[in-house]
């Protein structure tokens, strides 16, 4: 099955890194159809992936409410995808869809955050606890991107105290057409909320 699926990428999609200068973007065209109308959107990220919520009051309206988002769910599950290759690191989603009131009761959220339209995610991979641990895969994701002209809206590092420890992760956020292009390509950092911006990069064309 993921054989043909790949076929479907290769035809319908820009993958991500494969396309250089002002033609790669993380927020890649596809049309519905195909795998984005099925619960596996790419081998390592479906549907359920991309809506998982702790908050179980909240889950299945979360999920009822991503349905009318697939497009740019699927899109960031492709981009996930690529960086689960190019990093070498088992990336998973922590929180990526979240619909109004979901958003609303996250610690931190913006109110206008990508979030509740399906173009970001918060990730990280299994075993991820330290700052070190999550420097290396944002370093990894930050340099595939300049070194192949890739587009993205917002990548952020991010910690915070829980209530269980130190938590540690980072955001990011679909490019064009997702986002506007003064708006992408921007680096920050954050600290239980407070968030600071590093840069924005320009790509040579």
């Amino acid at each position: 099955m993921w054989k043909r699926f790949w076929k479907f990428v290769a035809r319908r999609l820009r993958v991500l890194g494969t396309i250089r200068g002002d033609q790669a973007r993380v927020g890649i065209s596809v049309s519905f159809g195909g795998p984005v109308d099925k619960p596996e959107f790419t081998p390592n990220f479906s549907f359920n992936d991309m809506t998982w919520t702790s908050n179980r009051e909240l889950r299945q309206k979360n999920r009822d409410e991503a349905k009318n988002y697939k497009k740019a769910l699927f899109d960031l599950a492709i981009t996930l995808e690529g960086l689960r290759t190019v990093t070498g690191l088992p990336i998973i989603v922590y929180s990526a869809f979240r619909c109004p009131a979901l958003n609303g009761s996250t610690a931190g959220s913006s109110k206008t955050s990508q979030h509740m339209k399906g173009e970001a995610a918060d990730i990280g991979y299994d075993g991820m606890n330290t700052r070190p641990d999550r420097d290396e895969l944002f370093n990894k994701i930050l340099k595939h991107f300049v070194e192949n002209g890739v587009s993205w809206g917002q990548l952020i590092k991010e910690e915070a105290n829980r209530s269980y420890g130190k938590a540690f992760w980072i955001h990011l956020s679909l490019g064009e057409p997702y986002r506007e292009a003064y708006r992408c390509n921007q680096v920050l950092e954050a600290k239980d909320g407070v968030y600071k911006f590093i840069k924005a990069i320009q790509h040579r064309r």
